[in-house]
C-alpha cells in the first residue's frame, strides 16, 4: 500500500526533526569537552596575554627611568676653542655666585650624565657656590648636548621658547612647584620658581621630556 502525500510529509518532518536533535546532542558533547575559558586552555591564553602586557609596560617604565642619565651626544660640539670654553665656564660660575641665585646641584648634574642608564635625583644647591672645576665639568656636558649659543644662554641664565626641560633646569635651577597636566597629545606642566612666580610653561609627550612654551614674571 502507497502512502499518502499526507504521511510522507508527517515522515519527513519527523526525521528532520530527529536530525536537528541529534546535531543539537552533538554540539552540547563538543562544548562539554572544550570545557569553560577559565580550564587549562584558557588559563594558559590568559598567562599569556598578561605577560605580554607586562613587557611592554615594563619597557615603557625602563626607557623613562634611565632617559635622564642617557643624554649625552658622543659628538661634541664641534669649532669651539678652549678660550670659549673657559670663558663659558667662568660665565657660568659668575651668575651663581650672586646673591639670591638659585641653581641646580651641579654635582647631582654631573653625575647625572655619567650614570650609565641609572637615575640620579636632582637636588637644589642651596648656599653652596659653584667650584671653577665643576663649573668647567658643566660647560663640557653642555657642549656635548647642546650647540655654543644654548650653552652661552644658559650659562647667563636666561631662557627661551624650546628651550628642553634640561636646559631650563641647568640654567634656572629646579622650580618650587610643578603643576602637570595630562592630555591625550601629552603633557602640559607649569613650572613655578619663587613664592609667586616666576612661572614657566612646557609641553611634551611625557613628563621628563618637554619645552618650553612660554613664561610669566
Amino acid at each position: 500500500m502507497s502512502l499518502t502525500s499526507e504521511q510522507k510529509q508527517k515522515i519527513e518532518k519527523e526525521e528532520q526533526k530527529k536530525l536537528e536533535e541529534e546535531k543539537y546532542r552533538e554540539k552540547v558533547k563538543n562544548n562539554i569537552k572544550k570545557g569553560p575559558w577559565w580550564k587549562p586552555k584558557g588559563v594558559i591564553t590568559w598567562i599569556i596575554v598578561i605577560i605580554f602586557f607586562w613587557v611592554v609596560v615594563a619597557n615603557i617604565i625602563g626607557s623613562s627611568v634611565s632617559k635622564d642619565s642617557s643624554h649625552v651626544n658622543p659628538s661634541p660640539t664641534p669649532g669651539v676653542s678652549q678660550a670659549n670654553k673657559d670663558a663659558l665656564s667662568q660665565t657660568f660660575c659668575d651668575e651663581r655666585t650672586k646673591s639670591g641665585i638659585r641653581y641646580v646641584n651641579l654635582d647631582d648634574f654631573i653625575a647625572m650624565y655619567n650614570a650609565n642608564g641609572k637615575s640620579v635625583t636632582l637636588r637644589p644647591a642651596g648656599n653652596i657656590y659653584p667650584t671653577p672645576e665643576n663649573c668647567k665639568k658643566v660647560i663640557d656636558i653642555c657642549l656635548q648636548m647642546w650647540d655654543l649659543e644654548d650653552c652661552k644662554n644658559i650659562a647667563e641664565r636666561k631662557i627661551w621658547i624650546g628651550m628642553t626641560d634640561d636646559e631650563l633646569i641647568l640654567s634656572w635651577g629646579l622650580p618650587n612647584d610643578r603643576n602637570n597636566s595630562t592630555y591625550s597629545f601629552g603633557v602640559k606642566s607649569q613650572w613655578v620658581y619663587g613664592d609667586f612666580g616666576p612661572y614657566v610653561y612646557l609641553e611634551g609627550t611625557e613628563t621628563n621630556d618637554m619645552k618650553v612654551t612660554s613664561w610669566q614674571d
